[in-house]
């Protein structure tokens, strides 16, 4: 029976098509595993975060009211979103309007850093790294980095300067205290109230938490005072939670750093921490927790739900699985010739072979890991206008044998 296509179905296809690829080309150009990572374990130090598909997409799944598309400008050469009738570039992570592309080294990329699933431990910090966080070098560096461009923020939270960002707040009441947060962030808030109020039912360590706490602050427009750049509680997207009586524990990495060079080796035994059913009520609505970061600040809550959609995006077990398994041998040169069946392969077939592992890892990338982005594999691949049974398999040349001779 003749089966024909049909021309509405082949587009939608086609166009998925498209996606996976500019996705996967993207993806892969940005991808930095070294070797060590490969094999043992993954380092949030190294990850490379210039990855516009990724972080572009991680922005328009954390605030989808506002960004619709992930747009690609010829002319610019670049990626860029849409949010409030502005078009901001990726800009190596930057996002900025166009007419500071030229400008760009002026600021730092919007998101700076890996969002880690653990606590750093001090015991795997080189000397390098401990040398770095000394106070005399982590304050003049930091002072002397360039800020973020504030654009972004500035049209996500609907606001330039204090004035016009306290018309955004709303009075909200949070585990018994009264604060005022950007109106953004006053339902995701709510929601984790009822997680932590639901889990103090059965966990003894959240009652105990809520009995001892002491505060919880949230807005408050001003800069970090180590760095001159603008807190995140200036938008009214963070919150701080204070316990009545820190037992000896520490609280905040600045505030220890004052008196002790050697703050960065304070073991997180030693450091006040919530109880982890708290972390993960906040991390479940959107909000990261300041223990995760280098530079600990363990009463911190802030709204970044893009940033754990990154974090949850790499740590994904089967997309980490493959990668760990197969990104050295798809990237690396091969130093010797390969033999296969007893027989060198001529360096004219590496390409040929090359391709198949890239073909290997779309149809993986396809399956795995494209439903992140509201791609299904099978609308990709779904080509049901043919029989199956009639599609020959194809054989592989005789020349390839003769050339491998």
């Amino acid at each position: 029976m003749t089966r024909y296509f049909d021309s509405t179905k082949m587009q939608t296809i086609l166009e998925n098509f498209k996606k996976l690829f500019l996705i996967l080309f993207f993806f892969i150009a940005n991808l930095n595993f070294s070797p060590c990572q490969a094999k043992d374990k993954f380092d949030p130090f190294n990850f490379n975060l210039d990855n516009p598909w990724l972080s572009l997409k991680a922005i328009q799944t954390a605030y989808p009211d506002l960004i619709k598309n992930i747009s690609f400008d010829s002319e610019v050469n670049d990626w860029f979103i849409t949010i409030r009738n502005q078009n901001l570039y990726w800009a190596e992570g930057r996002l900025l309007l166009r007419k500071d592309l030229k400008n760009r080294q002026n600021w730092a990329p919007i998101i700076s850093y890996f969002y880690s699933d653990e606590i750093q431990n001090p015991k795997h910090f080189s000397e390098d790294h401990i040398r770095a966080l000394k106070p005399e070098n982590l304050i003049k560096n930091r002072k002397k980095a360039p800020p973020p461009n504030y654009t972004f923020f500035m049209l996500l939270f609907n606001g330039k300067n204090r004035s016009e960002i306290i018309k955004q707040l709303r009075r909200s009441h949070f585990l018994g205290y009264e604060v005022w947060v950007h109106q953004r962030v006053v339902e995701p808030l709510r929601r984790v109230q009822t997680k932590i109020y639901q889990a103090q039912k059965t966990n003894k360590e959240v009652k105990k938490f809520l009995k001892e706490l002491s505060q919880c602050w949230s807005f408050n427009w001003r800069v970090i005072a180590d760095s001159g750049k603008l807190s995140n509680h200036s938008w009214g997207s963070a919150i701080d939670l204070l316990p009545k009586n820190y037992r000896n524990k520490k609280i905040y990495w600045f505030w220890e750093a004052v008196r002790d060079d050697y703050w960065m080796k304070i073991m997180p035994y030693r450091r006040w921490i919530p109880p982890k059913a708290i972390i993960d009520a906040f991390e479940s609505e959107g909000f990261i927790w300041g223990g995760n970061w280098t530079l600990w600040d363990n009463m911190h809550f802030e709204y970044r739900p893009e940033i754990l959609y990154i974090r949850n995006f790499v740590m994904y077990p089967e997309f980490n699985a493959f990668i760990a398994k197969y990104s050295e041998k798809i990237y690396q040169q091969k130093n010797t010739e390969i033999v296969q069946a007893g027989k060198k392969r001529p360096q004219r077939l590496e390409d040929i072979f090359r391709i198949a592992e890239l073909l290997k890892f779309t149809s993986f990338f396809a399956k795995n890991v494209m439903p992140f982005y509201g791609i299904s594999d099978k609308n990709i691949f779904e080509m049901n206008e043919y029989e199956e049974e009639n599609i020959e398999t194809p054989q592989e040349p005789k020349y390839l044998e003769e050339m491998i001779d």
